[in-house]
């Protein structure tokens, strides 16, 4: 091989690894971006559901909650804090049983006032904890 030869060849390999690592780059933005959006409309979700159970609007607050628990395992919390993000699911839970009872949601003010508090920052496990607890009261 000639210089003028190895010179082309590694002048190619680095175009291609340029080209590979901007590749790369993009996907990762990209991946980055959905994650965003996600976590985003996970909180929006959770300010809904706020909303529907201030409004005694049970049955939409369930189907809300379901949404709610299905966005979390697609969020970037979930990924933070494995296992920590059990809270959807139990809201399901606890409003199912609510609506299988025909129970009314008692403290709807405090629960609704939590659950905004809980869209600000959705891995708070105190605030999460008083939820559960108050859905929980018959």
């Amino acid at each position: 091989m000639n210089r003028k030869t190895l010179i082309i060849l590694v002048c190619l390999l680095l175009i291609i690894a340029v080209g590979f690592n901007l590749y790369q780059y993009t996907e990762i933005n990209k991946l980055s971006n959905q994650i965003s959006k996600i976590d985003t409309e996970f909180k929006t979700e959770i300010l809904r559901t706020a909303s529907l159970i201030r409004q005694n609007d049970i049955k939409l607050a369930f189907e809300n909650a379901v949404r709610l628990d299905t966005l979390s395992k697609f969020t970037s919390y979930y990924k933070d804090k494995t296992g920590f993000l059990n809270y959807p699911a139990i809201i399901v839970t606890d409003i199912r049983n609510h609506i299988t009872l025909s129970n009314e949601i008692k403290n709807k003010k405090e629960i609704s006032d939590l659950l905004n508090e809980l869209s600000k920052n959705p891995t708070d496990q105190v605030i999460s904890d008083r939820i559960l607890m108050l859905l929980q009261q018959d």
